[in-house]
């Protein structure tokens, strides 16, 4: 049974007029006038192509929140990406990589909290807006089946968490991880309510830190197949281990990396795993505004 979660000298140009004296002052001027309109207007200009997440774009794409059975969920569209499997063995690292496509899909945009779960168990204790936490796989899993949801793919997770599988420092925006998660350094060492850190550039919070969080797959160290793209992948069909990702408040910032996997049993317990719901895009969800 997993005991923590950690297993973690010219002058500027347009200033040289006095070289072409020939030029009659006026047309100079006019030119100069000219120049700086121009400047002007491209200060409103807004149609630049927007670039995608931390690539120098405009990293605050419009976000598609709503919520469904009471829970308010992000919509993530369609995108490719890139998920490493690397290991390390016999002391050297071996790479292994393997390209996925996902469809557009819906995954909670908090993780789920105490007072969201005691919808399906009255019994469970714990602060209304903490996650909720100490909790099978199995439970974690029912209750995403009986809200109309699932719980998210590993390959759906490590897409978000990565804000469209970039790399781990493009969600950031230069603001530090400790931003955007809850870790050994800052969290006191005990649950925080959720999304009372920044979210990522998905609009989604507590993706590092907090509570790790359980995922639909049952853990595999080898890609399904590295020589071409797996459509919307779900992991081994057996197992004995299912897989957990992203970290929590006890474990220090080398740890809450996107590609830092652990595993257990689905019937173990553990205060630091938490989980959120996802479920794959259907025609006309429309669900309701977000006003968590």
């Amino acid at each position: 049974m997993a005991k923590s979660c950690r297993n973690v000298s010219e002058g500027p140009p347009g200033w040289q007029v006095r070289r072409f004296a020939a030029v009659p002052s006026a047309l100079v001027f006019l030119a100069i006038l000219t120049a700086l309109a121009a400047a002007f207007m491209n200060t409103f200009d807004d149609s630049e192509e927007e670039g995608p997440p931390g690539d120098g774009g405009n990293d605050h794409r419009p976000l598609r929140e709503r919520r469904f059975s009471g829970i308010c969920f992000v919509n993530i569209p369609p995108g490719e990406f890139t998920m490493d499997f690397s290991l390390l063995v016999a002391g050297m690292e071996e790479n292994r990589q393997q390209a996925i496509a996902l469809s557009e899909f819906w995954i909670g945009k908090y993780e789920i909290t105490n007072d969201e779960f005691r919808r399906f168990n009255s019994d469970h204790e714990g602060e209304p807006l903490l996650p909720a936490s100490q909790l099978k796989w199995t439970e974690a899993s029912e209750f995403c089946k009986r809200s109309g949801f699932e719980l998210p793919t590993e390959a759906q997770w490590e897409y978000v968490a990565r804000s469209e599988g970039r790399s781990e420092l493009s969600p950031l925006s230069g603001m530090g991880l400790g931003a955007f998660a809850w870790h050994s350094e800052n969290s006191d060492l005990k649950l925080q309510p959720v999304g009372t850190k920044e979210a990522n550039l998905w609009g989604v919070h507590d993706m590092y830190g907090n509570v790790a969080e359980w995922v639909a797959d049952w853990f595999s160290d080898v890609p399904e197949d590295p020589g071409r793209v797996i459509k919307d992948p779900v992991g081994p069909t057996v197992g004995s281990a299912r897989v957990f990702r992203g970290g929590c408040y006890r474990d220090s910032l080398r740890v809450l990396m996107s590609a830092e996997r652990k595993s257990t049993r689905p019937n173990d317990a553990n205060k630091e795993i938490g989980f959120r719901c996802a479920f794959m895009a259907r025609n006309g969800d429309e669900g309701r505004d977000c006003d968590y």
